[in-house]
């Protein structure tokens, strides 16, 4: 019987402890060392009067050329009452809508209420219908209302609740401010509507008006300084006096004026989201600000948000057009010295074109891949192993006409899928003020943020026939419906993070359905076929090939080994039924919480490793990248850094990659398919082992004479030791796995390495703790055989992906010459001599 050495016992311990760890790491949830409290982030904020609604009166003027609205309809969504629900039962979805800027030619109607719903042919759509559901509340749920976070609790026990009143519901007062465009006014009475009919998903804005200044110094007075804020007294001051950008002479020598910047109140954990402290001396505002807000009672123009100019710009400080030295940004670059760079802003281009700055123009659309990172300081994230989770999100982009200066500027909206949390950061589409920019809940002024713009012509519309197929909008409508589940935790009251369902899960669901929905709608799309088929060659038809090329490599990263989440398999068969037929689709989506559905969507679980694989792909298809990049902007937080995310165990190369690769090559089995490749490369190795081996004498035929059990109990822990735990040594950790991006040259240089550390780990072994290898472990037939079968299972790792391909050509191939081919009787020689 093969002995139970220490070399074994060690490598099954190993071996456990390192699961062990992987799965704490990934699936136990972060201890919570915070207090349990009664008061939400949002709580606190609203004991302060510039954080309440009445200190701007709704009835405000056009504040002349130095704002413009922020949308053209902004207002205050208002959840009806119970009873104004069951007067009008023939309605479904719809909210009050108090109304804070329209269209010049409807000025009239500022400071009414109207109510607000859908046109009919979004109406009839099945996805209101998916997203409408019954709310009561879990356990779950109060008990996180208990403890700080901000649920829908207005909503609690309500039925039928549709996806504006899940999003006027969202906070536990009525201030949720939303900008649209597309809207119709209907039902006139007395020359004013009553309705307002959206055709698409509002958008959250902070206020309802903006300008473009230049701070030209801070207003100091005893009187007004705020008496908390970061860096301990004296605060700074919260009133400036600015400089509006002058469009006749583009300059900021327009008119002068003193506008307030108030010091937020910290949160629970004592941290301040934003300060004016030095706002006057931030380097992110050489270019000047965007200012977002309203007059407040006392008659300044108040700032509820503040977005940089130099950010929006289409002025990359560095075009990066060398492939290796892209790929060398986005995997080291591009959050390198993230503490140092505090207070800076920056645009790395990433583009093959000789003229990149001038290929991006008016009109032009990108994909949003968002990336925030961590808090740093003495009320810092908690970092467990050297990770910080950060979180993830899509999001898009579009290059637009400024208002102010005319020159060409991104404008960028986030789709969140958030879970609930104590700031009352609402699940949905926000503008880039209101998400980043927000001075009491946005992460412009406390968290690192990577925001990469996707340009890439398949993502573009496609015309056929006069009918137009939107990939864009195809995902910014599959993540709306997302939201939405999110807003109401699908019936529950609550979503959370977890293994199985979080940020970067989610919008990966998202993405996933809407493959699906696209290709499956231009296939149902008889003239979108013939159109195809009588241009086989044209333009359309070849930026529609790589898209399609584009969807096979996206899902093939969303799903590993070809195997698909049930949930998300049975979402997209619901989405593409209701997009393609005419009967109703009558399913819900659904939504699996167990081990396997994490295991399913590993590679897109932490939202590093989201953002990362994401932008590698889309770099190898051939797309420009545009990278904004914010590190705690703003004035100046001396209590906080920021952190850069990292994948598993930080971002140290060995223990960063090692978690990854692991969980990448151990979780899934070989296919079929991929089984017979296996067994193909052990026969072409067996056929030239047993024609070496018998060349030499090395091999022959001495097959051990023990009962059956015990052959059979030999025989099972041959698998795990030496085949497992080596496998697991010199070849998923050693190696890449075949889904990082890497190159052929570094992938032959892993295999040499790994090749010749197994060679010769062998004799060294014989020469430490396995004296019964000598001298068995230094023939040179040995040597030669040992690295051929490295060869053999590295291809067999390369080919399958998967671990176990390399481990049963490793287990077969020892357990065939220990017990067959004279190996046990060799080493037993050996432990006889060191015995003597």
């Amino acid at each position: 019987m093969f002995p139970k050495t220490w070399r074994f016992r060690l490598g099954v311990v190993c071996l456990l402890a390192v699961l062990a760890a992987i799965a704490f790491s990934y699936f136990a949830p972060a201890p919570d060392t915070s207090p349990i409290v009664k008061e939400s982030d949002y709580a606190i904020a609203k004991k302060y009067p510039f954080n309440r609604r009445y200190f701007y009166p709704i009835d405000q003027n056009d504040l002349g050329l130095e704002y413009r609205r922020t949308e053209d309809w902004v207002g205050r969504l208002i959840l009806p009452t119970e009873e104004e629900l069951a007067a009008r039962p023939q309605e479904e979805d719809w909210v009050w809508f108090e109304v804070y800027t329209t269209p010049r030619e409807l000025r009239r109607l500022v400071g009414r209420k109207l109510r607000l719903s859908w046109l009919p042919r979004i109406q009839k759509q099945q996805w209101v219908d998916r997203v409408t559901t019954d709310i009561a509340f879990t356990p779950k749920a109060l008990k996180a209302e208990e403890s700080g976070v901000v649920v829908p609790h207005r909503l609690d026990g309500r039925s039928g609740v549709g996806p504006l009143m899940s999003l006027a519901g969202a906070r536990p007062a009525n201030d949720v401010i939303v900008g649209f465009s597309e809207v119709e006014a209907s039902e006139w009475e007395l020359g004013h509507p009553q309705l307002l009919e959206l055709a698409e998903f509002p958008i959250l804005v902070p206020e309802r008006f903006y300008g473009l200044v230049k701070l030209e110094k801070a207003l100091p007075d005893d009187s007004e300084l705020p008496t908390n804020c970061p860096g301990g007294q004296p605060c700074g001051a919260e009133f400036f006096e600015v400089r509006h950008y002058n469009p006749k002479t583009q300059a900021f020598d327009g008119r002068l004026e003193t506008i307030r910047i108030p010091q937020v109140p910290s949160s629970n954990s004592g941290r301040y989201f934003s300060t004016p402290r030095d706002l006057v001396k931030s380097p992110a505002g050489e270019a000047g600000w965007y200012i977002y807000g309203a007059i407040a009672q006392n008659g300044y123009f108040t700032v509820t948000a503040l977005k940089p100019r130099a950010l929006m710009q289409l002025k990359p400080d560095q075009i990066i057009r060398d492939r290796k030295a892209a790929e060398k940004y986005l995997t080291t670059g591009n959050w390198q010295d993230t503490p140092e760079q505090r207070g800076q802003i920056s645009q790395i281009l990433i583009s093959s074109s000789s003229d990149a700055e001038t290929t991006w123009k008016i009109g032009d659309r990108a994909l949003l891949i968002h990336l925030f990172g961590g808090i740093g300081g003495e009320n810092g994230d908690l970092v467990l192993a050297g990770t910080v989770t950060g979180h993830f999100a899509f999001g898009m982009a579009e290059v637009v006409k400024s208002e102010f200066t005319g020159e060409p500027e991104f404008k960028i909206t986030y789709e969140q899928v958030y879970a609930q949390n104590g700031q009352g950061i609402i699940s949905g589409k926000h503008s880039w003020s209101n998400y980043m920019g927000h001075l009491q809940r946005g992460w412009l002024g406390s968290r690192p943020v990577s925001d990469i713009l996707v340009k890439f012509r398949p993502l573009d519309d496609y015309e056929f026939n006069e009918i137009l197929f939107s990939p864009l909008k195809e995902l910014d409508f599959e993540l709306g419906v997302m939201t939405a589940r999110y807003r109401t935790g699908n019936g529950t009251g609550i979503s959370t993070v977890s293994p199985w369902a979080s940020c970067v899960q989610d919008s990966s669901q998202g993405l996933y359905i809407a493959i699906q929905d696209l290709q499956a709608q231009i296939e149902n799309t008889e003239s979108a076929r013939a159109w195809l088929d009588g241009h086989p060659r044209g333009p359309e038809t070849e930026r529609l090939a790589a898209l399609r090329k584009l969807g096979h490599t996206l899902e093939a990263a969303l799903t590993p080994q070809g195997v698909v989440r049930k949930d998300w398999q049975h979402n997209a068969a619901v989405e593409v039924l209701s997009a393609t037929s005419a009967s109703p689709a009558q399913n819900p989506f659904i939504e699996e919480e167990n081990l396997s559905s994490a295991i399913l969507s590993w590679r897109s679980m932490l939202p590093r490793n989201g953002h990362d694989n994401y932008a590698e792909i889309f770099l190898n298809s051939g797309a420009e990248l545009w990278f904004l990049r914010t590190n705690q902007v703003g004035g100046n937080n001396p209590d906080m850094y920021p952190l850069a995310p990292t994948h598993l165990f930080g971002d140290v190369p060995i223990l960063s990659k090692i978690p990854r690769r692991i969980v990448a090559g151990i979780l899934f089995l070989p296919t079929w398919r991929e089984l017979a490749l296996t067994l193909a490369l052990l026969l072409i190795y067996g056929g030239y082992a047993l024609w070496l081996g018998t060349q030499t004498k090395f091999l022959q035929w001495r097959p051990v004479r023990w009962p059956g059990i015990r052959l059979l109990v030999a025989f099972f822990i041959c698998f795990f030791s030496p085949a497992l735990w080596e496998e697991f040594v010199f070849r998923l950790i050693l190696l890449p796995h075949p889904g990082e991006t890497v190159s052929v040259a570094r992938w032959i240089g892993a295999v040499a390495l790994s090749i010749v550390l197994f060679v010769i780990y062998h004799p060294l072994a014989a020469k430490t703790f396995y004296p019964r290898g000598n001298p068995v472990f230094f023939s040179k037939t040995f040597w030669v055989l040992a690295g051929l079968l490295g060869l053999v299972c590295s291809l067999a790792y390369l080919l399958t992906s998967s671990i176990w391909a390399a481990v049963i050509i490793h287990w077969l191939a020892t357990a065939t010459w220990l017990y067959g081919l004279g190996g046990y009787q060799r080493l037993e020689k050996g432990a006889q001599v060191e015995a003597d």
